[in-house]
């Protein structure tokens, strides 16, 4: 073989070897020509080599059109609504923790290669572990996330088959230049006719109930998408989980509804239309309605509030609310041809309220602009009265700093075997548990309706119609306890164990003494005059009660306050059970017999007032009983 043929098949030789190794460079599909990604090694795309690492944006670009890689965005979905997504990327990977992100990934074939990438490329090194952990073969994370992909200005897809979920009027609005999408209008057919509507959408989907709602939207196509909205934006997350019963597929519900809608200037059709709703200034409000008295001042704000910074005079309280649904139930009852100016602290956020009076056809309400905030700023009048609307529902702390239990009658509206589990809120009065508004009606018929009362249950629910029964009795000052009796006791407020004093009528001596004596309960002697000057009597005790019939005893506890809290006892406790009934008969509830009566009080040695003829002091004056003396001869 000659030098030129030697040569010839060197180089032949060194040709194949060069095409040999073009072809096996590794690249995201494995494939010629391309480039294997940074950091790994000849054996990344084989699964039994785990690559789980980052990559830059920039690679990562490189990519995008390589079949090979699964792209997964794991931010939320205002994010990717709002912002768009890469092309062909997978959302719903969304997380609030690890191990939510682990539930998702699990639907997932590990054998698979991803790109992953969140907001800003923060906290990927945990998410990676999360893949590593779960056995992924190859999952490369984005440096720098979706903003440094969008910093280059790399293609971005806007996608809105995403989910059911609640979206601004912003993003609504920039969603409605989309021809893909139908919006439904959830309102009656007389706001629609009196308001108009957002032009593109479809009206005749008000619905009075869930089953007439799924009767109206089964005719729809479910792979459309939809916007629909209401009048504020109230129950969107059963509304969309109607939808998504029905198999809808891409439904948005429009925050705060039309009212926002309107309010933030977007276009509207048909319909006369106020965008802004009747407010009234500090300054009008003070100069035309201050003094006058056709005019009824709501106050939105929470007893917290009122009771740090005051309230305007003669402003009703008892109007905070958690939810619109909730500021519905508390006005519905008011007089609706009224007029009424209502406040908040700052006078923000008043016109889903004054949408809600429109709603329950009030003829003329105002909101006040700037609120309270405004008005103290102007130095016009404040009350700093303790807020006592017969509707007001209390906190517990403001209860419990303002002392409520010594001025107010507290009513425990829960059952017997509440009580019995629980025990009481210390000097509460029981018997008030009721099964229908007449049988609770029928119970505080006797109080004192002058009295302040707070009222509570287990739980604080429903006691704004407990308050609206008292309210219909008569009664100027009642309160409900938020939370009911589970908040104040959390709270570590004094409370009374299980004992006679929460569950019957009679109550023992111990009890007695250390949870009713000297603490505002009036102690009544019913034994008859002869008895009660030869043994005695509980010191401080009231005597003139013995009775021979219950009719006599009637007569004379007629004339006692039926607000207070009353032991009554005789010589031994028997038969206390009836005068007890007599009592309540006459209207005093919050009434207890002694067990055992005077005879076991005296065995316990607890306070008593010996009678003049056994007093030891020879002055004359000690002939009377001496209130200070906590032990007489016996």
């Amino acid at each position: 073989m000659n030098q030129n043929t030697i040569r010839i098949t060197n180089l032949f030789f060194i040709f194949l070897v060069c095409q040999f190794i073009s072809c096996t460079v590794y690249s995201p599909i494995g494939g010629p020509g391309t480039v294997a990604p940074p950091g790994t090694d000849p054996g990344w795309n084989n699964p039994s080599h785990q690559i789980i690492d980052f990559i830059g944006v920039n690679e990562a670009y490189r990519m995008l059109n390589h079949g090979a890689y699964y792209w997964l965005d794991l931010r939320s979905p205002n994010q990717y609504l709002y912002e768009g997504t890469i092309p062909n990327a997978m959302t719903g990977f969304e997380y609030q923790s690890l191990r939510e992100l682990e539930g998702k990934l699990y639907r997932l074939n590990v054998n698979r290669n991803y790109v992953i990438y969140n907001e800003d490329g923060y906290s990927m090194a945990s998410v990676l572990s999360v893949f590593r952990n779960l056995g992924f073969s190859n999952v490369l994370a984005i440096s720098g996330g979706f903003r440094a992909w969008q910093s280059r200005n790399y293609p971005i897809e806007i996608n809105y088959d995403f989910e059911r979920t609640v979206i601004t009027t912003e993003q609504a609005y920039r969603l409605g230049l989309n021809d893909n999408f139908v919006w439904l209008d959830l309102r009656p057919p007389t706001e629609v006719q009196s308001r108009g509507y957002i032009p593109m959408a479809r009206t005749g989907f008000h619905f009075n109930n869930q089953l007439e709602l799924m009767n109206k939207i089964d005719r729809l196509p479910r792979n459309q998408r939809y916007i629909f909205y209401n009048s504020t934006g109230q129950t969107l997350s059963g509304i969309l989980q109607i939808f998504d019963n029905m198999g809808f597929r891409s439904v948005y519900g429009i925050q705060g509804g039309f009212n926002a809608w309107v309010n933030r200037g977007y276009p509207i059709t048909g319909g006369i239309v106020v965008p802004e709703r009747e407010y009234i200034s500090v300054e009008e409000a003070y100069r035309i309605a201050y003094n006058n008295r056709n005019y009824v001042w709501l106050d939105l704000r929470t007893d917290a509030q009122i009771s740090q910074s005051g309230k305007i005079p003669r402003a009703e309280t008892g109007y905070a609310y958690s939810n619109i649904r909730d500021l519905e139930a508390k006005i519905s009852r008011l007089d609706k041809n009224r007029t009424y100016i209502i406040y908040n602290a700052d006078g923000r956020n008043l016109d889903n309220v004054l949408a809600s009076f429109e709603k329950l056809k009030f003829t003329n309400v105002s909101g006040l602009q700037g609120g309270f905030n405004r008005w103290k700023e102007r130095d016009y009048p404040i009350s700093r009265d303790t807020p006592g609307s017969v509707q007001g529902m209390v906190s517990p702390e403001i209860a419990f700093r303002q002392n409520f239990n010594s001025n107010h009658v507290w009513l425990d509206l829960r059952t017997p075997a509440e009580l019995k589990r629980s025990g009481i809120i210390k000097d509460a009065r029981t018997g008030y548990h009721y099964n229908t508004n007449r049988e609770l009606s029928t119970k505080i018929a006797k109080l004192d309706k002058n009295a302040r009362y707070v009222i509570y249950n287990s739980s604080g629910a429903k006691l704004e119609d407990a308050l609206v029964v008292f309210k219909n009795a008569g009664f100027r000052d009642v309160k409900g306890l938020e939370g009911g009796f589970v908040a104040w006791k959390n709270k570590n407020y004094p409370t009374t164990g299980t004992s006679e004093a929460a569950t019957s009528d009679v109550v023992s001596v111990d009890v007695a003494r250390n949870q009713a004596y000297g603490k505002g309960t009036v102690f009544l002697d019913l034994r008859a005059v002869d008895i009660h000057s030869q043994t005695g009597t509980i010191t401080n005790a009231k005597t003139g009660y013995h009775y021979s019939t219950i009719r006599d005893l009637t007569t004379k506890i007629g004339r006692l306050n039926k607000s207070s809290a009353y032991i009554i006892y005789n010589a031994d406790g028997k038969g206390i059970e009836e005068a007890v009934k007599a009592f309540k008969s006459a209207g005093i509830m919050n009434v207890r017999g002694l067990a055992g009566g005077f005879a076991a009080w005296k065995a316990k040695n607890y306070p008593i007032t010996a009678p003049p003829n056994q007093n030891l002091r020879p002055n004359p004056e000690t002939q009377r009983p001496n209130p200070r003396n906590t032990r007489g001869n016996q």
